[in-house]
C-alpha cells in the first residue's frame, strides 16, 4: 500500500488534486503498489548536521491491513483512548518554528515551480528555511509568524502563493486606487472617504515613512515572478490595515509638483544668465514656485470592508458606447448573463474594447463568441508526486477544451492588460495572443496563472500556491502587449485613460475615404 498525490489533495471539496492510499493487487501477493514504489526500497535523505534517515514509501498490507498486524492485546474492558492532541499556541516557541517547518515541507514536496527552477532556485528555498526559522524562534505571536511565512513563501516566486490567518486584522482598504507611475506612488482614483486627495497626487510618506522603504519592505512579503506583479501586490499590501485605523499620508499635489520643476528651471535658467554677466528674467519666480512645492498631509481611514469597491465606478455600465459604433466592456463587472444580454449589441459593433485591468468575473463564455475553431484557455499539467523532494515527478494534461458559440464577434477587438492580470484573466489573455484574436493593449501581464492548491497549517493557517504548471513555456511567463500603453500622472489628474484612448484609436472605424 503507498501514497498516490495528484497534487495534494488536502483542503477538501471538489478539487483537480487528490491523495489517495492505493493497494497493491490482490492476484499477485508480494509485487509492490500500483505506484511501483516497493516497501524493499526506501527513500533515503540527509537532514543535514550529520543526521539522515531512511523513510518508507510504501508498506506490505493484506485485506485486514498493513502487516505486521498488532499483536499486543487490549486492555480487558478499556477502550483504547485516542492520544491527546498537542496544545497549539503560536506564543510558543516551538510550535512557531513547527508551523515554519510543515509550511516549508509542503511547498518542498509539491510546489512545481521549485521543481523547474534549478540549483539556485534548491539552494534559495533551503536558505529561505533557515532565515524564517531563525526569525520565528525571536519573533512572539501569530502577526510576526505570519510575516515571517510570507517573507519565506516569496522565496518560491510563485506569483499566486499566499499566506492565509484566519483573525487576520489588517484587511481593509483604504477608499482609494493607487499606482507606481513615473517612478511616484501616484494616486489614480479616490472614493467618499479621500477629503483632501485628488487622482495625480503622489505620496511620499506613509506614517512618516518613505514610500520607496515601505514599498520595499512590502515586496519582500509578496511572491511573484515577475517584478510588476511583486509590486502591485506589494501595493495592495500597502492600502491594508485594522478597521478603523487612520494612516497619515504625506500627499505632494501635482500643481506642486509642477511648479518646483518650473522653479528648477527657472534656477537652471539664472544661473547661466549669471554666468553671463546678467540677471534672468526666470529668477524673481524661483522663490514663490519653490512655496508651492511643500507636500501636504492627508489623514484617511481603513474603512473599506474585503471584496466591496474602494471607489465608486467611473461608468454605470459595465457595457457602454464610446463612440459611435464602439463598445467598451468591463470584464471585471460583467457576469456571463450579462454577457448574453448583450451579445446582441457585441455582435453589431464596429469595434470592441475589453478591459480586464483588474478583478475578471467572466472569459470562458467570452472565449466561446471569439472562436473560430475549440481552444483549450487554460493548458496547465497536473504533477502526479511519487517520491519526496520532487523527484520523479510526472505531470498529466488537464482538458477544459471551449467550443466555438454564435454570434462570434468579429469587429475590430482590443483587449487591455496590465500587471494585475493573472489567473484566469492571463489565461484568457494568452488565448488571445496565441489565436491573434485582438490587440492587446497596455503592459506586460503579472505572470501568474495556473490552478491553485492549499493546506491547512495549526493557528488557523492556510498556505495557497499554484499546484499546477503550464503545458506550453516557463512557469510565471507573462503576456506581452501587441501595443504599449501607459498612464501618465498628468493624464491621470485630467481624468483621462490613456490606455484605453490608444485602444479605442485602434478600433475606430477609418475616416471616411481611409483605409
Amino acid at each position: 500500500m503507498s501514497w498516490r498525490h495528484t497534487g495534494l489533495g488536502v483542503s477538501g471539496g471538489p478539487s483537480l488534486f487528490s491523495s489517495l492510499r492505493i493497494h497493491g493487487d490482490p492476484a499477485g501477493p508480494g509485487r509492490p503498489a500500483p505506484t511501483g514504489l516497493d516497501p524493499r526500497a526506501p527513500f533515503a535523505a540527509d537532514l543535514g548536521g550529520g543526521a539522515s534517515c531512511l523513510l518508507p514509501l510504501a508498506v506490505w498490507a493484506d485485506a485486514a491491513g498493513t502487516l505486521p498486524h498488532a499483536t499486543a492485546p487490549e486492555p480487558a474492558g478499556k477502550a483504547a483512548a485516542a492520544p491527546a492532541a498537542a496544545p497549539v499556541s503560536l506564543d510558543d516557541r516551538s510550535s512557531r518554528l513547527a508551523v515554519v517547518m510543515l509550511a516549508w515541507n509542503v511547498l518542498q514536496h509539491f510546489d512545481p515551480s521549485l521543481a523547474t527552477g534549478g540549483v539556485a532556485r534548491a539552494v534559495a528555498w533551503r536558505n529561505a528555511l533557515a532565515v524564517a526559522l531563525g526569525e520565528a524562534a525571536e519573533s512572539t505571536g501569530a502577526e510576526s509568524l505570519v510575516d515571517v511565512l510570507r517573507r519565506m513563501v516569496a522565496a518560491t516566486n510563485d506569483g499566486q502563493a499566499t499566506v492565509v490567518a484566519a483573525g487576520d486584522r489588517r484587511t481593509f482598504g483604504l477608499p482609494l486606487h493607487w499606482d507606481w507611475i513615473e517612478g511616484r506612488l501616484v494616486v489614480t482614483q479616490v472614493g467618499a472617504g479621500a477629503a483632501g486627495l485628488h487622482p495625480g497626487d503622489a505620496v511620499t510618506r506613509i506614517e512618516g515613512r518613505e514610500v520607496r522603504a515601505e514599498l520595499s519592505a512590502a515586496e519582500a512579503e509578496a511572491a511573484a515572478a515577475t517584478p510588476q506583479w511583486r509590486r502591485w501586490r506589494a501595493l495592495a499590501s500597502l492600502a491594508l490595515g485594522e478597521r478603523g485605523e487612520p494612516v497619515r499620508l504625506d500627499v505632494e499635489p501635482l500643481a506642486a509638483a509642477a511648479g518646483a520643476a518650473g522653479a528648477a528651471g527657472a534656477r537652471r535658467v539664472d544661473r547661466v544668465d549669471r554666468a553671463g554677466g546678467a540677471r534672468g528674467a526666470g529668477g524673481a519666480g524661483a522663490g514663490s514656485a519653490t512655496k508651492g512645492s511643500a507636500t501636504q498631509a492627508v489623514t484617511l481611514v481603513h474603512d473599506v470592508a474585503p471584496g466591496q469597491p474602494a471607489t465608486g465606478e467611473p461608468h454605470a455600465e459595465a457595457v457602454r458606447e464610446a463612440r459611435p459604433g464602439v463598445l467598451v466592456v468591463d470584464l471585471g463587472r460583467l457576469s456571463d448573463s450579462d454577457l448574453q444580454a448583450a451579445l446582441p449589441r457585441l455582435a453589431t459593433a464596429t469595434g470592441i474594447v475589453f478591459d480586464l485591468r483588474g478583478a475578471v468575473r467572466s472569459t470562458d463564455v467570452l472565449l466561446a463568441h471569439l472562436l473560430a475553431a475549440p481552444a483549450d484557455p487554460r493548458r496547465e499539467m497536473v504533477p502526479l508526486w511519487p517520491r519526496p523532494d520532487r523527484e520523479a515527478v510526472r505531470y498529466q494534461a488537464t482538458e477544459a477544451q471551449i467550443a466555438p458559440a454564435a454570434p462570434r464577434l468579429q469587429g475590430r477587438l482590443a483587449f487591455l492588460a496590465g500587471a494585475r492580470d493573472v489567473g484566469a484573466a492571463e489565461s484568457f489573455l494568452a488565448t488571445v495572443a496565441e489565436l491573434h484574436l485582438g490587440a492587446i493593449v497596455g503592459s506586460p501581464t503579472g505572470g501568474a496563472s495556473g490552478s491553485v492548491d492549499s493546506a491547512p497549517l495549526p493557528a488557523g493557517i492556510t498556505l495557497i500556491w499554484t499546484a499546477t504548471r503550464p503545458a506550453a513555456g516557463a512557469p510565471g511567463t507573462p503576456v506581452q502587449p501587441t501595443v504599449a500603453a501607459s498612464p501618465t500622472r498628468r493624464g491621470i489628474a485630467a481624468g483621462r485613460d490613456e490606455v484605453l484612448e490608444q485602444a479605442l484609436a485602434l478600433v475606430a472605424p477609418p475616416a471616411a475615404g481611409g483605409r
